[in-house]
């Protein structure tokens, strides 16, 4: 009787060690992601790549809900991490890592090209068709705070919810848009885009990740955030 006990015990013992050998090699677990479509399609995607390279056991799941959804899915467990826009107003119970630095401006295809040597003050870009991310985004949140700082209040003709049509259509010429200079260095090198001298420039920002400070977070997740450590210049 007291060996069948044992024998179930040190079957359970076993199995939970021959699970967290799998994690620690790799070979088994969950990485769970909150992040905007963008930045999923503008920075996370090379890094998923190049991690499933690595480990192509480990599953990736993304959660491209709002943030403030996200929040509550990492506290409830559901999210290992968030990665976002910065400023943002994150919850205390919350820890924040600046992963990189990124410069948004305003750009415009050869339609206006008149404005290409020019010095645009901030507010004069009413004088033209905007094409701004819709309120509610962290893009807007961070533009229309900068806009109050300065006094100016900028009135889009257009208002979108994805940041690919922003882009688009600043490229075929329907108005100036705002976007992050990193994600369009393509469009600036072969001269779909340009960017305006617009004043004053607009503060910098950071692609950041935030975590929940009492959660432990899986080898899976800390092998994932050693590659973003190592391939970005901000520290952790």
């Amino acid at each position: 009787m007291l060996y069948s006990k044992l024998t179930d015990a040190m079957d359970l013992i076993n199995n939970a060690e021959q699970k967290l050998m799998e994690m620690i090699n790799m070979t088994n677990g969950y990485i769970n992601i909150g992040i905007s479509n963008t930045l999923t399609r503008n920075f996370l995607l090379k890094y998923i790549e190049e991690f499933h390279k690595k480990y192509p056991q480990i599953k990736i799941k993304i959660y491209t809900n709002p943030t403030d959804e996200l929040i509550i899915k990492a506290r409830n467990g559901i999210i290992d991490f968030i990665i976002l826009n910065l400023p943002y107003e994150i919850p205390s119970d919350f820890t924040i890592k600046n992963l990189k630095t990124i410069q948004d401006c305003f750009v415009a295809n050869s339609n206006y090209n008149d404005l290409k040597m020019k010095t645009i003050p901030l507010k004069k870009l009413n004088d033209y068709p905007l094409i701004l991310m819709a309120k509610g985004s962290n893009t807007r949140y961070f533009l229309d705070n900068f806009c109050l700082l300065h006094n100016v209040t900028l009135i889009p003709e257009m208002e979108l919810a994805s940041y690919s049509l922003v882009t688009y259509f600043a490229k075929i010429g329907l108005g100036i848009s705002l976007v992050t200079r990193d994600f369009i260095k393509k469009e600036l090198n072969n001269g779909e885009l340009f960017e305006l001298n617009v004043v004053p420039q607009l503060d910098k920002r950071h692609i950041g990740l935030i975590y929940l400070k009492n959660k432990s977070l899986s080898y899976s997740a800390q092998e994932f955030l050693k590659l973003l450590k190592n391939e970005n210049n901000e520290k952790m």
